[in-house]
């Protein structure tokens, strides 16, 4: 399991993409560590709440983290993975008497962007999307969103990416989330 862990935390550190070159080559052969933090909300039937028989039952979503790696495999695409920690929460009333619990689960994620349009040291707007399992090895899902990143003064990229997860459990669950991070080129990328 540790080597599992290992391997996927090597290739995992995707999801962000920053834009910026100035070798004349795009973004063929970058090779980009990000790290971000987020919010999700959990949305669909794996999390409405219900009321029978004097229990009410509640489950949402929460924060997330993670790490990802992106490697540029033509002037527009950069394709990588993603390790993923996603917090669930779950409550119950039962006549007056609350309780509640929270569990963390791993998403491993292969993922690709794609520029709709980067600005040589300065902005970028991708198009995220990945498939993976959720929950550790548990369930198959997919996910779409956008990637806006910009360039600090320090020369590493920030980015922001709302997406949205479907993940084909039992009922089906439909996740938004809105992820900040940075990245940290590793090779193929000229800092202004």
């Amino acid at each position: 399991m540790k080597r599992a862990i290992l391997l996927m935390v090597a290739l995992c550190l995707m999801v962000s993409g920053s834009a910026v070159a100035e070798n004349g080559n795009g973004m063929k052969g970058w090779a980009l560590v990000s790290g971000y933090a987020g919010y999700t909300i959990g949305m669909g039937d794996a999390f409405k709440d219900w009321e029978a028989f004097g229990v009410k039952y509640s489950q949402d979503a929460g924060i997330s983290f993670g790490g990802a790696f992106h490697y540029g495999v033509t002037d527009m695409i950069l394709i990588g993975g993603e390790l993923g920690f996603q917090s669930y929460k779950a409550e119950a009333t039962v006549e007056g008497v609350s309780a509640s619990d929270t569990e963390i689960k791993m998403n491993i994620i292969g993922s690709g962007l794609y520029a709709l349009s980067w600005t040589e040291n300065e902005q970028a707007f991708f198009i995220a999307f990945g498939v993976g399992y959720y929950g550790g090895w548990e369930e198959v899902g997919f996910n779409a969103g956008v990637l806006y990143s910009k360039m600090l003064g320090s020369g590493y990229p920030v980015f922001i990416m709302p997406r949205f997860h479907y993940v084909m459990s039992d009922p089906a669950a439909t996740m938004l989330q809105v992820v900040v991070g940075v990245s940290f080129p590793v090779a193929g990328y000229v800092k202004p």
